[in-house]
């Protein structure tokens, strides 16, 4: 099982910074405040799926993050450890999800 506490967190500063700069700090706060929400939501369902082997509802959840919510907004290394179904099973995912997007919020809020 992979230990997040011990491995760091990227952020394409970059890919912040553009999506700042067309829509706005405060669009892309309110952004990541419901993506944080619906990746977390996303994630148990896909324990559940995995759990009884509805590999199509996994994929299905999976989609639209690997399509663009979690790439757009500069955190494609989440959407590599959420790929990859042992890290969904870790007890510990749900904490590496709100922490990369408390890191993310924090390169919003950086951006003068």
């Amino acid at each position: 099982m992979k230990d997040f506490a011990s491995s760091g967190i990227v952020i394409d500063e970059k890919c912040v910074e553009t999506l700042v700069s067309a829509i706005g700090k405060d669009k892309v706060l309110q952004a990541i405040q419901i993506l944080k929400s619906d990746t977390l939501t996303k994630v148990e369902l896909m324990r559940v799926a995995i759990a009884t082997g509805d590999f199509e509802a996994y994929s299905e959840l999976l989609h639209p993050m690997r399509t663009g919510q979690l790439t757009i907004i500069g955190v494609s290394e989440l959407l590599n450890e959420i790929e990859d179904k042992n890290n969904i099973t870790n007890p510990a995912f749900e904490g590496r999800v709100i922490e990369t997007m408390e890191k993310l919020r924090e390169a919003v809020e950086n951006i003068s």
